[in-house]
């Protein structure tokens, strides 16, 4: 008789710079890994069909079919997505597909609280602290003492040199209130908005 049956289900496991502390591959990328079912619940394991969906809601597509237990998905701004794997047969049967794993992207964002615009060379621009990692944008408005708006950008990097943005003048070293939305890319877990000072020093 001829084979129909597929094989078992791999598990898939996905390590990236977002669950994994020094993850060694640079870029946006996902390494996928699974077990190979010939150690456990097969015998005739030939290859795996690796398969991808942009979200929880979409359907899946083939992107990879290999005979190693594991893969690298690079993207070139996100690392969001759910996967699953398939075990095929030496009879081309396709398997059941593994356990499903979604992975969201996992933004960073933060802003000191001083900076020195004195034309030092050194911490002259008020910009967030590295690294930025899933912003397409932010909308920060810096406001003086008295309430005035004094900076406003919806650059993520910033770039304040420390000029009312109405006047061109130096603000006065000081204590400056920012309030802060952070809008993240793709499938992103959303941060809440900043606020808090700025102490400028001359």
């Amino acid at each position: 008789p001829i084979d129909t049956i597929g094989p078992c289900a791999p598990s898939l496991t996905i390590k990236n710079l977002c669950n994994t502390e020094n993850f060694a591959i640079t870029g946006f990328a996902n390494q996928l890994i699974w077990n190979n079912p010939n150690n456990s619940c097969a015998n005739d394991v030939v290859s795996f069909n690796v398969y991808y969906a942009a979200t929880g809601e979409a359907p899946f597509e083939l992107i990879g079919a290999l005979n190693d237990t594991v893969f690298i998905h690079s993207q070139s701004n996100s690392i969001s997505g759910c996967y699953s794997i398939a075990a095929v047969d030496s009879y081309a049967n396709e398997g059941s597909k593994s356990n499903v794993v979604c992975i969201e992207n996992c933004p960073i964002y933060d802003l000191p609280n001083v900076f020195t615009p004195n034309e030092d060379e050194k911490n002259d621009l008020f910009h967030p602290i590295l690294p930025v990692r899933f912003v397409d944008r932010i909308d920060i408005r810096i406001f003086d003492q008295w309430g005035t708006l004094v900076y406003q950008t919806t650059d993520p990097f910033i770039g304040w040199d420390g000029r009312d943005m109405s006047s061109g003048k130096d603000v006065l070293a000081g204590t400056y209130y920012y309030v802060c939305d952070v809008l993240t890319n793709g499938n992103a877990k959303a941060l809440p908005a900043l606020s808090g000072y700025i102490h400028v020093f001359r």
